[in-house]
């Protein structure tokens, strides 16, 4: 990734990664750990009611896409086209719990279980 010099040495945040940022937010709002497992975990069950309920339906499309899948039998990786339709993002089974339980590192504010998936690119309602 190209950093240009001067935003480099004046406002490195620019270049944070989306969870650094996300902890430095939550430290400038005062928001403890469990405030964010309690958000991030009531967001997952309001998507999960959303999408029961047929809210989503006419807003994913399903599109055909080639990914990889490795062989059982050889691991190999082996390309097959495949219909995405579903957001396989909502976790319907996400408590308060579960998501302190998936932070590595204890410190943090912001833990697996109340980020961002990787393809947040689409949102979903919270």
């Amino acid at each position: 990734m190209l950093h240009e010099d001067w935003l480099t040495q004046n406002k490195p945040e620019i270049y944070w990664p989306m969870l650094a940022d996300r902890e430095n937010v939550s430290s400038i709002q005062h928001r403890a750990a469990e405030q964010q497992d309690e958000y991030g975990a009531r967001s997952q069950q309001k998507a999960a009611a959303g999408l029961a309920a047929g809210k989503f339906t006419d807003e994913i499309v399903p599109i055909k896409v080639v990914m990889g899948a490795a062989d059982k039998e050889t691991s190999r990786i082996m390309m097959k086209e495949v219909t995405a339709s579903a957001d396989e993002g909502i976790r319907s089974d996400t408590t308060t719990k579960a998501c302190r339980r998936s932070a590595g590192d204890r410190g943090r504010v912001i833990a697996a279980g109340n980020a961002s998936q990787f393809s947040d690119g689409a949102t979903r309602a919270s």
